[in-house]
């Protein structure tokens, strides 16, 4: 993952490519500048971990080292952990419309994996959150994502 994003002279992140796994990229370095404990706690969570993530009919993989996080386009490498997720219940999730259980009875979540990866992922899960709803930039990089085709 490239920490060094650019971002325009109101703040705003450069043009970004219309994926998730971009949006989710430019969010792991907007929590590493701006929430560095929570980005530590997130990448400790990852540590030795490859998780597959496909969000409608893109495909991403995210890597963790202990001390970083990388953001890799397409399915690569054996994974300990997979979801699937429509983009539509991801943001209904994100809104506090619709919850991951709702999601999965709904079948628009979707995951695989042992248990104790799980919850490594969902320790992961919790760092980035916590996080991410503390970072100033985020809701304007989250309202990029909404207007994202």
């Amino acid at each position: 993952m490239s920490l060094n994003s650019s971002a325009t002279s109101s703040g705003r992140p450069a043009t970004l490519p219309a994926t998730t796994c971009a949006y989710l990229e430019r969010s792991l370095a907007l929590l590493a500048r701006e929430r560095p404990e929570n980005f530590r706690r997130f990448c400790a969570a990852l540590r030795g971990l490859r998780v597959h993530i496909q969000v409608d009919d893109e495909r991403f993989t995210v890597v963790g080292d202990g001390l970083s996080a990388r953001v890799q386009a397409g399915a690569r490498g054996e994974a300990v952990a997979e979801f699937t997720v429509r983009r539509s219940a991801l943001l209904e999730v994100i809104d506090g419309r619709r919850t991951l259980a709702e999601a999965l009875a709904r079948g628009e979540l979707g995951v695989r994996g042992p248990l104790p990866r799980l919850h490594e992922l969902r320790a992961a899960l919790l760092a980035y959150v916590h996080g991410a709803v503390r970072c100033r930039a985020f809701p304007a990089l989250l309202e990029r994502y909404r207007e994202m085709q």
